[in-house]
């Protein structure tokens, strides 16, 4: 994919990652979350993104969440797509700092 040297993992909770420190580079624009099952920490770690302007605007995240769960839909995202594989549902979001709490 050509991506190396451009891409960025961050291991660690999403619930508690605070502000971007700024020796980060640019806010991410693709995001990959994977919270354990029906612990309601979805829309928690969309939200802790979201005010620690770790995100740019139009940044795409994809949440996987158990079939039976919730749909993530906290404010600030747009829901793009949602696929059921399995035992798992996975919700594409697109964030959007204008958006609100109506998206």
């Amino acid at each position: 994919l050509g991506l190396f040297g451009a891409t960025r993992i961050h291991r660690r909770s999403a619930t508690s990652l605070g502000t971007k420190p700024a020796g980060l580079g640019d806010p991410f624009t693709v995001v990959f979350l994977d919270p354990p099952y029906n612990r309601g920490l979805t829309d928690e770690a969309l939200s802790g993104l979201a005010a620690g302007s770790w995100l740019q605007n139009g940044a795409v995240c994809v949440v996987e969440q158990a079939e039976d769960e919730e749909p993530a839909r906290p404010p600030h995202y747009e829901e793009l797509d949602r696929r059921a594989i399995g035992p798992a549902q996975f919700g594409f979001l697109r964030f959007s700092p204008e958006a609100g709490s109506d998206a």
